[in-house]
């Protein structure tokens, strides 16, 4: 899968989502890194960690083989690790 980097970086999903978690996401902890189809690709700045994030909300992950879906919970869990 190739990674588009837009002029414009898309914020809405993250800023969706840090409201759902407030006293865990803060979006200015983050780096916009492009998109992979629909999903929204942010780099944490302290852990360099990813959270990948659709139009929908739904978060996703990254192997060898592509991305699968996982929980919001997994998600931070991975950002914060």
């Amino acid at each position: 899968m190739k990674v588009k980097h837009d002029n414009q970086p898309n914020w809405y999903p993250l800023e969706t989502f840090s409201e759902k978690y407030p006293n865990q996401i803060n979006c200015c902890d983050f780096m916009h890194m492009g998109k992979v189809g629909g999903v929204e690709l942010y780099k944490n700045i302290v852990t360099r960690r990813y959270i990948n994030i659709d139009a929908e909300g739904y978060c996703w992950s990254y192997s060898g083989d592509g991305y699968f879906q996982i929980t919001e919970e997994s998600a931070i869990r991975r950002i914060k690790s």
